[in-house]
């Protein structure tokens, strides 16, 4: 990989990160075998969220400081 395949990658990884709806995969544990959903252009499973939700990061409040190891639906 060349120095400037690295700078791009990185650039790529950086940009993931600044969309408000990304989470990081390392805070999901997902449930391949529970599909919720399936529809033309997406499978939908079921997931678990760990640790604190990334709402309470951005709204710190006592309604959202309950968020914490949430079950939601992953694309």
């Amino acid at each position: 990989m060349t120095a400037f395949e690295r700078y791009q990658r990185t650039k790529n990884e950086e940009r993931l990160y600044e969309d408000n709806w990304f989470v990081n995969p390392n805070l999901l544990n997902l449930h391949f075998d529970k599909i919720l959903g399936k529809g033309a252009f997406a499978t939908i499973y079921k997931g678990v969220l760990k640790g604190e939700s990334p709402l309470y990061q951005i709204h710190k409040s006592i309604a959202t400081q309950k968020f914490q190891d949430c079950e939601n639906a992953v694309k």
